[in-house]
C-alpha cells in the first residue's frame, strides 16, 4: 500500500530533490533456493597429490595420510566442505572457516583438501530463526534471497558471493568465499589513523561500485559500515545483507521509466531503528519513513570520513551529540578544520555532500560516482 508524503526526513528546506514522494512497504523477497545437505564425517586425504619428481625417479610414493573430518556435503551435487575453526558467533548461529574438498580420482569415496579454496560457512539455527521471527530486525532468510539476487548473472567483484546454500533438519548453511584480509575497520584500527588519500579513494570507489550494483537491483543494504566491508587482497567486499530491503518502483509507473524527472521518490515505511548507531541515518534513528538509498549514502559518508580521519565524524546522529549539531548546521567543514584533517578540497566537498542531515539534500549515488575526487 502506498501513500503520499509531503516531505521526508528530519525537516529543513529542501534544496536538492524536490520531487513528491510516495510511502510504500518494502517488496517481499522471493524464497531463496536451498538444497539439501548433510553433516557427516568424511575420509580426507592430506599431503601432496603426487610425489615430487625426484622421488618418482626412484619409485618414491607420496607422503599422504587419510583423516576423518567433519564435513558439510551437498546431497544433490556431492560438493563438500570440511570445517576447520570457528570465526565468530552471530545472532542466529555461528560462522565457521572451512576448506573446499574435491573427490580424489581413483580413491573411491575419499576427498582431497583444496587449500586454495577456503570458505566461510554461516551456520544458521532453524530454531533461532523461529525464535527471532517478528522480534529481530535481521532476517537470515531474506539475506540469502538478497545474496542470490545480487549473485544472479555472475554477481559483482565487490559484493559477497554465495557459493552454495544447503540445509538439514537443524540448520541452514550459507557457503561463501573466505576473504582473508578481515574487516576494513580492523585495517584502520591497526594503523591508528586514517589511510593515505589515494588508498582511501581506492577502497571507497570499490565500495561505491558494489553498492551501486545493489541499488541498480533495487536493494538497499541498511547496515553499511567498515565492519561490514571485508578485505580480499587489495579489494573491499560488501557483506552482511541481513537488514537488506527491496525498494519497489513507484506505484502505477512503467518499470522502464524509474529515473524520469517526474517520477515520485519512493520512501519506505518506517521499520524501526536498525544498523550501527555511528553509521545510522538521522531519519532511521528517529524511526520515520525513509529513502533506503539515501540511508546507504549517509553511511557511505561516515565510512569515507573514517577512512580519511581514522575516527567517525559523530557518535550518534542526534542533537545530543555536539558534532552532529555542527553537521546539521552545515558546519562539517569547520569540524574538519578544527581536527586539522589534511585532505584535499575535493575530498572535503564530497564529505560535505554525503553528510547532509536532510536526505533530499544528500548526494545521490550517480552524483557521487561522478565526483571529481573519484574521477580526477
Amino acid at each position: 500500500m502506498a501513500s503520499s508524503a509531503p516531505g521526508a526526513g528530519s525537516g529543513g528546506t529542501r534544496r536538492g530533490d524536490t520531487r513528491p514522494a510516495v510511502v510504500v512497504d518494502p517488496e517481499p523477497f522471493p524464497a531463496p533456493r536451498i538444497a539439501p545437505g548433510v553433516i557427516r564425517d568424511c575420509q580426507v586425504l592430506e599431503g601432496p597429490a603426487r610425489p615430487p619428481a625426484r622421488w618418482r625417479a626412484f619409485g618414491g610414493r607420496s607422503q599422504e595420510s587419510v583423516r576423518w573430518l567433519r564435513c558439510l556435503v551437498s546431497a544433490e551435487t556431492g560438493r563438500a566442505y570440511c570445517f576447520t575453526r570457528t570465526l565468530r558467533e552471530c545472532i542466529f548461529g555461528v560462522v565457521r572457516h572451512g576448506v573446499t574438498l574435491e573427490k580424489d580420482a581413483g580413491a573411491g569415496g575419499v576427498y582431497r583438501l583444496c587449500p586454495s579454496q577456503p570458505v566461510a560457512i554461516k551456520c544458521v539455527s532453524k530454531q533461532k530463526i523461529e525464535e527471532g521471527r517478528g522480534r529481530l530486525r535481521e532476517n537470515p532468510i531474506d539475506e540469502l534471497a538478497a545474496l542470490q539476487m545480487v549473485g544472479a548473472g555472475g554477481g559483482h567483484q565487490h559484493v559477497q558471493r554465495l557459493l552454495e546454500c544447503l540445509e538439514d533438519d537443524e540448520a541452514i548453511y550459507a557457503v561463501s568465499p573466505f576473504y582473508q584480509g578481515g574487516e576494513l575497520f580492523a585495517v584502520i584500527e591497526a594503523r591508528g589513523g586514517g589511510l593515505p588519500e589515494a588508498r582511501a579513494r581506492t577502497f571507497f570507489s570499490q565500495i561505491l561500485s558494489g553498492l551501486a550494483f545493489m541499488h541498480d537491483r533495487r536493494l538497499c543494504h541498511r547496515d553499511m559500515s567498515l565492519e561490514n566491508i571485508l578485505v580480499d587482497g587489495q579489494d573491499g567486499v560488501i557483506i552482511d545483507m541481513g537488514m537488506c530491503l527491496r525498494v519497489p518502483l513507484p506505484p502505477a509507473l512503467p518499470p522502464s521509466h524509474p529515473d524520469d524527472p517526474e517520477t515520485p521518490r519512493v520512501l519506505l515505511r518506517k521499520q524501526g531503528q536498525c544498523g550501527k548507531i555511528t553509521y545510522m541515518d538521522p531519519v532511521v534513528l528517529e524511526d520515520k519513513d525513509f529513502d533506503g538509498f539515501a540511508v546507504d549514502m549517509w553511511a557511505c559518508g561516515v565510512i569515507l570520513f573514517i577512512l580519511l580521519a581514522g575516527v567517525p565524524p559523530l557518535e550518534l546522529p542526534a542533537l545530543t551529540d555536539p558534532r552532529y549539531r555542527m553537521i546539521q548546521a552545515g558546519k562539517l567543514g569547520e569540524l574538519m578544520d578544527v581536527w586539522e584533517m589534511r585532505i584535499s578540497r575535493e575530498a572535503k566537498h564530497l564529505l560535505e555532500s554525503l553528510l547532509k542531515a536532510v536526505p533530499e539534500e544528500r548526494a545521490k549515488m550517480e552524483e557521487v560516482i561522478r565526483h571529481p575526487w573519484l574521477t580526477g
